[in-house]
């Protein structure tokens, strides 16, 4: 027979063991579901080139949570929102704490339309304008501290358009 304190010390290490496999399930789907594709896209701008890592949403599911919830974003990072063909869309903050620039991207990789410094948590309708196939979200104020500006060229493999 083991000592009672000895009783007590499996059955609290059984207890954690439990909680730990709880925590993991609880943990891991939404865990899953923000670890988007990531890739490589390079800006074009009057100033050079500027590589940025981005996560890719284009599935519903990822276009739909976009960069909700974060209260971190890179200068080297963003998010690309890609859609199956040429559309007009519209963007919003919602859930979203951080302040973005919104750049609407062509089939060709030319940029649209940059929506700058957008307000966090607004539900208020950001619109393209114009049928576009992507929407790049950096950092509020990366855009005009990059020098960026319509007509300026986005290389990722999604746009492969002609102008």
């Amino acid at each position: 027979m083991l000592p009672r304190s000895l009783l007590f010390l499996r059955a609290a290490a059984l207890a954690l063991a439990v909680l730990a496999v709880c925590v993991t399930l609880s943990v891991a789907p939404s865990t899953q579901a923000n670890q988007a594709k990531q890739q490589t896209l390079t800006l074009a701008t009057d100033h050079g080139f500027t590589s940025l890592t981005v996560e890719v949403a284009d599935t519903p599911e990822t276009r739909e949570r976009g960069l909700m919830y974060r209260t971190e974003l890179p200068d080297n990072r963003g998010m690309l929102f890609l859609w199956e063909r040429p559309t007009a869309v519209t963007m919003w903050m919602r859930n979203t704490p951080l302040s973005l620039d919104m750049i609407f991207i062509r089939p060709s990789g030319v940029i649209h339309r940059i929506a700058s410094n957008t307000v966090p948590f607004s539900e208020a309708l950001i619109p393209s304008r114009g049928e576009i196939l992507g929407v790049l979200e950096i950092r509020a104020g990366l855009a005009r501290q990059l020098g960026l500006r319509p007509g300026h060229k986005i290389y990722h493999p999604a746009f492969k358009g002609e102008e």
